[in-house]
């Protein structure tokens, strides 16, 4: 007997194998000290390790998706911002703008390429 197997599904994972995050980081987003600064000129910058070892309690304590409102507001805390503006929550809760030049490494490539054969049962 003679067992076909066909491939239902590929799975392409982001989480730091086929690419690396932007700015060397997933969390908290790659501009987040400019679009801080911006608003905040004068943000101590030695500060901000200490407010992203804040943010990680925050999404590490949460059993489910973080509040990202909350994650927000407990590094801005730290960075003695304890009112932030709306406009600033706003942008840090916006999704990241700009292209992402993120070309894959070798291996990925050589894998997109068998895929079709894969897929099709040719070789």
């Amino acid at each position: 007997m003679t067992e076909t197997r066909r491939v239902r599904g590929v799975l392409f994972d982001s989480g730091g194998v086929l690419l690396r995050p932007v700015g060397g980081r997933w969390n908290p987003r790659y501009d987040f000290e400019e679009i801080v600064t911006a608003h905040h000129p004068g943000t101590p910058v030695e500060l901000f390790p200490a407010a992203f070892a804040a943010g990680r309690r925050v999404l590490d304590a949460s059993a489910t998706t973080a509040n990202r409102t909350e994650y927000h507001r407990a590094m801005l805390r730290v960075l003695g911002v304890d009112e932030p503006s709306a406009e600033l929550l706003r942008e840090l809760e916006a999704p990241a703008a700009g292209e992402v030049s993120a070309p894959p490494s070798v291996p990925v490539i050589r894998s997109l390429d068998e895929l079709p054969s894969i897929v099709s049962g040719t070789s």
